[in-house]
C-alpha cells in the first residue's frame, strides 16, 4: 500500500520537490528530495524508520561510529554537531546530527553530486 505525503513543497530554483511524511513539515518521519524524478536525498528524523545498518535517532554516536567505523568527518551546522560518511563507490553521503548529548537527533543520505 501506498501512503501519500502529507506535504509536497516545490522549489523553483534548482528544481525539485520535496515530499514530507509526518505530523507536519517541522516534526516529520521522514522527508524525500526529487530531482529529475529521482530521489536525490532522504531525511529521517523520528525513530520510525533507520539507517540500512540499524541506527535510529537517540542512538548514541558511540554506536554509529562503532557501526560506521573511524573514518568519519564532523563539523557544525546550526548548533549541531553532525558526524558524516563517503560513500565513494556508491556516490552516497551520510550525516548523523547530535544533540547536546551527542544522541542521534536525525539522519540524511544524499547523492553526491561530482
Amino acid at each position: 500500500m501506498r501512503k501519500k505525503p502529507k506535504f509536497i513543497e516545490v522549489t523553483d530554483q534548482p528544481p525539485y520537490t520535496t515530499y514530507v511524511y509526518g505530523k507536519s513539515t517541522e516534526k516529520y518521519d521522514v522527508e524525500f528530495k526529487i530531482v529529475d524524478n529521482k530521489v536525490s536525498r532522504y531525511d529521517l528524523i523520528s525513530s520510525k524508520y533507520g539507517s540500512e545498518k540499524g541506527i535510529h535517532t537517540s542512538d548514541s554516536k558511540k554506536d554509529v561510529i562503532r557501526v560506521y567505523g573511524e573514518n568519519y568527518y564532523e563539523r557544525e551546522d546550526t548548533g549541531a554537531t553532525i558526524i558524516g560518511y563517503f560513500d565513494k563507490n556508491h556516490k552516497l553521503n551520510i550525516e548523523f546530527s547530535l544533540d547536546d548529548k551527542d544522541k542521534v537527533g536525525g539522519i540524511l543520505v544524499q547523492k553526491i553530486n561530482n
